[in-house]
């Protein structure tokens, strides 16, 4: 995992160098956003997310369920059961 992390900061600062002035405030914006999800979700929660069935993309945060109602996951993992029964 460090040597990932480590690679994607890498490529951050090499693509961080070849951005605009706007760029660079729009990928300050987004990963502020990205940052204030993570902090407002427990650890618990995350891994739930990350094992089920549902795609776990943070990087893009296009995750199909809102991951801080944990009430919706537990209602769409019921109806997923259902479904495939």
């Amino acid at each position: 995992m460090n040597k990932i992390h480590k690679q994607h900061q890498q490529q951050i600062s090499e693509k961080w160098s070849l951005m605009t002035n706007t760029e660079k405030i729009q990928f300050i914006e987004k990963m502020s956003q990205m940052l204030t999800k993570m902090e407002s979700v427990d650890m618990i929660s995350h891994m739930e997310m990350m094992l089920s069935d549902q795609q776990h993309d943070p990087a893009h945060s296009k995750m199909k369920y809102d991951v801080h109602d944990k009430d919706k996951m537990k209602n769409s993992k019921m109806k997923h059961n259902k479904a495939g029964n």
